[in-house]
């Protein structure tokens, strides 16, 4: 089967942390001005293979764009764009 993937995908900003790349241990500060709520919409497809009656394969190649910016401070357009491609098998009852 084939299906249309679209919506909004959120992440949210925990432990606002900065540590040296030397020593993960040490922390060295925090950031500033980074949005601690991001969201990205997101376009895609899914493809579902049968490999019995009810176990199916998944191959689903999506595109994410950023919607707001990740720096609130930075004056240019820092939007970050994804291409992710997520494979799974699953189980329909």
């Amino acid at each position: 089967s084939l299906s249309l993937l679209g919506g909004i995908n959120t992440v949210f900003l925990f432990n606002n942390e900065v540590y040296s790349s030397s020593d993960k241990s040490n922390k060295v500060g925090e950031t500033e001005d980074i949005s601690t709520l991001i969201f990205k919409s997101v376009i895609g497809i899914s493809l579902e293979h049968p490999l019995t009656r009810k176990l199916y394969l998944s191959f689903s190649p999506t595109y994410k764009y950023q919607l707001n910016k990740f720096n609130k401070a930075s004056i240019g357009s820092s939007r970050l764009q994804f291409f992710d491609i997520t494979t799974a098998i699953s189980y329909h009852f």
